[in-house]
Formats: structure tokens, sequence, C-alpha cells
């Protein structure tokens, strides 16, 4: 399954080199578009650490690692930088949350609260995410973040998702979408990067309208009746997110997120 995740991004590897292909990613958008809200889902939990530099401890070599950094800028200009506080969330290489699947209320591996520098900029490294079988189907790789403007010019809270290009289980419109990144290899097949730029208007970007989105999402990716709101994790939101672990089964991360292809790499 995720053999077919990769092929399009590495076979543009074969005419670029590598520094070439990174080269795009160097700065904002002259024209850029806000970046649109995603639902928050029933797996965030407040007061993660403040830690920069990693999001899930365990990124050794035998799991698929990614190398993510942008930099969140305002969507009038597209240049004007906004720092910001960013919330950072996902599932482990095996589609698992702490503190769900793993884990009690201490273990806060792969969430992270990162400080954007006075230019808007982060960066951090961290587990591949894995996907996970929920009501049917599974949702694509994801990253769940809330990034809070300091200027509250530029609103409250983005809560958003991002996704990653050629996954298969993402539908023909998200492809096109401002949370759909292009991942690049970083000279092995075990660790790949991507850059993510953060558009945000004044006033804000609103919020998650609900209802199907466009990666076949429906309220949480199914898990309807769990807690959505920013902070909430009451006893009955709990009990229901329980109650759907016997129907979501995580997809070990056993094959690289993209087809991996037999070829050297241009450059090298």
């Amino acid at each position: 399954m995720l053999r077919q995740f990769v092929a399009a991004a590495l076979l543009s590897l074969l005419s670029s080199s590598n520094g070439q292909v990174l080269q795009k990613f160097a700065k904002p958008a002259s024209f850029c578009m806000p970046t649109e809200p995603q639902m928050e889902g029933p797996y965030y939990v407040p007061n993660s650490p403040m830690i920069n530099g990693t999001l899930c401890e365990h990124t050794g070599p035998s799991v698929f690692r990614l190398y993510m950094s942008g930099q969140v800028v305002s969507a009038e200009d597209c240049t004007t930088p906004v720092p910001a506080v960013i919330e950072a969330w996902q599932a482990n290489e095996v589609g698992n949350y702490s503190q769900f699947n793993f884990g009690d209320g201490t273990n806060f591996d792969c969430r992270r609260t990162i400080n954007t520098d006075q230019q808007g900029r982060y960066d951090f490294h961290t587990t591949f995410p894995g996907r996970y079988l929920i009501d049917g189907s599974y949702r694509p790789a994801h990253v769940h973040f809330k990034i809070t403007p300091l200027d509250s010019q530029y609103g409250s809270t983005l809560t958003t998702q991002v996704y990653f290009e050629h996954d298969v289980y993402l539908g023909s419109f998200g492809q096109y979408s401002t949370v759909v990144l292009p991942l690049i290899n970083r000279n092995d097949f075990q660790s790949f990067e991507t850059q993510w730029f953060v558009y945000i208007k004044r006033g804000g970007n609103g919020e998650w309208e609900g209802g199907m989105d466009a990666f076949g999402n429906n309220g949480g990716g199914g898990q309807q009746g769990c807690p959505t709101g920013p902070v909430q994790q009451t006893n009955q939101g709990q009990q229901n997110v329980q109650q759907q672990q016997t129907q979501r089964q995580p997809q070990p991360q056993t094959q690289p997120p993209y087809q991996q292809q037999q070829f050297r790499f241009a450059g090298k």
C-alpha cells in the first residue's frame, strides 16, 4: 500500500539535483492562499512540553523519518513574518497516539509545543506518521497543528493538519489542497523532508466548518461524538474515544511512504 505513496516525487529527482529541488522551498510564494483550517480530531491533548527540534522521541534507524521546516507569514503580502506558538501532534510509526493507545497522562510522545523565532521560522524532525484504519478505511498520513500567532491582529488559533502528496488515501481534490505537502528524499530511503509555509490573514483563517472534507474525513475521521473543542477532554469524550479503539487498527510503517524505486539519485 505505502509503496505507491512516493513515485512521482522520487522520479522528479532523476532530472534535478538534490540542491535544485530544495531550492523551490527556499522562500514563501509571491502569491499565496491562506492556509485552510482542518478538523482538530479526537486526540488533541493540551499542555504538551515545549521542546524544539523533535516531535517523536523514537526516530532511530529502523523507522522512516520526516524532517519538516518552514515559516509562518502573513497572507496579506506573503512575506511579513508572523511569530507564533505551534502545537504539533501525530500518531507514531504504527498509527498510535500517546495517552490514547499507549502511555498515561504523563506520556507526551509525538506531542510538542514549538516556538517559532522572530521571523516565524520553525523546524523539527519526527517519525513519519503511521496510518490507521477507522470506520473501514485508512486515514492518510498526517500531522496535526494548532498555530497561535503572537500578534493578535492575525486572530487566535489556526487548527489544521498537513498531509503528503501521492498518498493513496488522499482524495483527488485533496492532492491540490494548501495543506498537502511534497516530500523529497533526504539521501536515503528512510528519510524524507518537506517545507510548509503557513499563510495567516488578518483576523485569522477561520475554523473548520465540519462535514466531509477533501480527504474523505467526516467529523474526526469517523469519530463522531468525540470531543473536538480546543481543550476539552471530558470523561464522556474519553469513553467515546475508547469505544472507537476496537474499530481502529493501526497500519505498521513497514514500507516507505512513497513507492521505493531502485535507481541512483541524480548528482550522487
